[in-house]
């Protein structure tokens, strides 16, 4: 969903990201280094609505708002839906940095709030983390095999053939 998301904003909103932030954190050097001041800044809101929603996220997480709402994932959950539904129905006219804060704060609730599925980490807004650690397990997987094969090899083998 990141990725459609990040590719919506960017094409149809300005050329601004909504949810990988590395991506409007280099954009904002590069225009920068141009002298390209004004479209820099453009990268700005979105990564400040980022931090907003991580501080949000973060505030559900306090002991004295769990024991008022214990499964804030879900609250977060339907936020978030609720949230993207309204930008769906936001005319064309809607200025465009309004709509990519939006759903950079959305992001960040998300992102935030879910982050590991089952022991593994996991990110539910960009691919690069998610590429390592399946990239990790496969690895994992890989070695264990490996070893079992030269165990079997190399000492289940030959114990066999003494019996």
């Amino acid at each position: 969903m990141g990725g459609f998301l990040d590719a919506y904003t960017y094409i149809s909103r300005n050329g601004v990201f909504a949810n990988a932030q590395s991506g409007n954190i280099v954009l904002l050097g590069v225009k920068a280094a141009q002298g390209q001041w004004t479209e820099a800044f453009l990268h700005i809101p979105p990564i400040l609505a980022f931090i907003l929603g991580v501080a949000v996220t973060e505030t559900f997480k306090q002991p004295r708002l769990v024991s008022i709402l214990p499964d804030t994932s879900r609250i977060v959950l339907l936020l978030e839906i609720v949230v993207l539904i309204a930008v769906g129905f936001l005319p064309p006219n809607v200025p465009n940095m309004l709509v990519t804060v939006t759903i950079s704060f959305v992001a960040a609730l998300q992102v935030s709030s879910f982050r590991t599925l089952i022991k593994w980490s996991y990110n539910t807004t960009m691919t690069t983390g998610n590429l390592r650690t399946a990239s990790q397990a496969a690895y994992m997987l890989y070695s264990n095999v490996m070893k079992m094969l030269l165990i079997s090899a190399f000492i289940l083998r030959p114990l066999s053939s003494l019996f």
